[in-house]
């Protein structure tokens, strides 16, 4: 007999029906549906808020772990393009040392970047093709050669030197150095026609010399060394100051403002010079051109002021210590003055008013003598040293030490000052403190981290090291054993 299919059992060829849903079922898959979705964008939102991971770059012999556009090219040896550093990012160099890196492009950091910062300047040699642009709070151990500009951004270091010159190709042009507030240079800057300007309470540890460039330092700048320039001008803000040398420049005019302090001479061959109220100068000023000076008011000059043809001008309150003499045409006006030698001229006039002259006033030309309630040949007349001659509280040396330590709990340790500091000292004997930033406890792995040293007199310096812990106990193995109940 034939059997009949039953009605309730699918066939292999009819498709399967499809389960009952109810309304209420429907809409609670909906909903469902509906918070995923949800929950998914806002955890999409929440990476792109997460900041990014900093990376660590080693430039050693053979190394795969390059910035892009980086390559290796032989022991100690690298070339990279354009390259642009993360905040964070850390550039270390192992391997063969010194190493070289020539940047055919600019090379731009962002802020806090360690470059080299736990290594000796004398490892890394920079060759910058293109620009190169330092963030914020960057520091760099490397002495640095460029033919493009070169930046530093607020609060960064350079412990290196760094120079500029007039590339093979014509296409380029010099580079300019331009130092933002409160960053610093160790070394000495150097620029073949490039201009170079150092911001409020930047500092720059040896000298800065330019064949043609203006050289600018802001408010509150130190320059360890001398300044040179070849046609350009030389500007100082206020409580400048140069502690190794003095200012030359051929044909650029020198300019400083108020409270000013230069330790050697000021000297031009054309260009004129204009010292500001209350700045001072431990040697003397010269022109040996057509250069006018002028001293307004409270200037304190320890040597002798002279000229050819330009004019000298000395304001009230201000001292000199030597002669005023132009040996050409150039006519000296005194008012409310002390001045420690002579003062005489050749064919220009002499106007002394309301001054004591310690020697003679003299005119052995046409020039016309006019004294007016001034003393001359004053020999009780005593002109204290100019303040720049004076020495000046120097800052504290800050050397710190890599160090290797065990890891505690926590996978992490904390280093003392003591454990890091290689003999900071202060040259004047002042009284030190010492701080390690970042603050710990640090996790395992290698951290780079910066010791300040900071004198009774508010001066401080600072240097780089880095901090290694190791994990050196073996993993604890724990098993919970669970009897079961009968």
């Amino acid at each position: 007999m034939k059997s009949t299919p039953n009605s309730s059992v699918p066939s292999r060829n009819s498709p399967l029906p499809l389960p009952h849903l109810s309304a209420r079922s429907v809409k609670s898959k909906s909903l469902s549906v509906r918070w995923l979705l949800r929950f998914g964008a806002l955890f999409s939102l929440l990476l792109v808020g997460l900041p990014a991971q900093a990376a660590n770059y080693v430039f050693s012999d053979g190394s795969s772990n390059l910035p892009a556009g980086c390559t290796y090219v032989s022991p100690g040896i690298y070339s990279c393009a354009i390259v642009t550093l993360g905040a964070g990012d850390t550039i270390s160099i192992g391997g063969t040392k010194p190493a070289t890196i020539t940047f055919t492009g600019a090379l731009t950091t962002g802020s806090d970047n360690l470059i080299n910062a736990g290594g000796l300047t004398s490892e890394l040699n920079l060759v910058m093709i293109g620009v190169l642009n330092l963030g914020v709070d960057t520091i760099m151990n490397a002495n640095v050669t460029a033919s493009a500009a070169v930046n530093l951004g607020i609060g960064s270091t350079l412990d290196g030197n760094l120079t500029t010159a007039s590339p093979t190709t014509t296409a380029n042009v010099a580079g300019v150095v331009t130092l933002g507030a409160n960053s610093s240079v160790s070394g000495y800057i150097l620029t073949d026609g490039g201009a170079v300007t150092v911001g409020s309470s930047g500092s720059v540890g040896g000298s800065i010399t330019t064949t043609a460039g203006v050289v600018t330092l802001g408010a509150d700048c130190g320059v360890g060394g001398a300044i040179s320039t070849g046609a350009g001008a030389v500007n100082a803000g206020d409580w400048s100051r140069t502690v190794g040398g003095g200012i030359t420049t051929e044909a650029g005019v020198v300019t400083l403002t108020t409270n000013v302090r230069i330790d050697g001479d000021i000297r031009t061959i054309a260009g004129g010079i204009t010292i500001g109220d209350s700045s001072s100068t431990c040697g003397s000023v010269i022109s040996t051109g057509a250069g006018v000076i002028t001293l307004t008011t409270n200037v304190k000059i320890g040597g002798s002021i002279s000229s050819v043809a330009g004019a000298i001008t000395v304001g009230s309150g201000s001292r000199v210590g030597g002669d005023v003499i132009p040996t050409g045409a150039g006519v000296v006006t005194l008012t409310a003055v002390h001045v420690g030698g002579q003062v005489a001229t050749i064919a220009g006039a002499i106007t002394v008013t309301d001054s004591r002259i310690g020697g003679s006033v003299e005119a052995t030309g046409a020039g016309v003598v006019t004294i007016t309630n001034s003393m001359v040949n004053d020999t009780t007349l005593v002109v204290p040293p100019s303040p720049a001659c004076s020495p000046i509280n120097q800052a504290p040396v800050a050397l710190a030490q890599n160090v290797i330590v065990p890891a505690g709990a926590n996978c992490s340790a904390n280093v003392t000052v003591e454990q890091v500091d290689a003999g900071s000292s202060d040259p004047d004997g002042d009284s030190i403190t010492l701080a390690i930033s970042p603050v710990g406890p640090y996790s395992v792995g290698t951290t780079a981290l910066v010791l300040t040293v900071t004198d009774s007199q508010g001066n401080s310096s600072s240097s780089s090291f880095s901090v290694t812990v190791n994990d050196v106990e073996a993993p604890k193995i724990t098993i919970n054993v669970t009897t079961p109940s009968l």
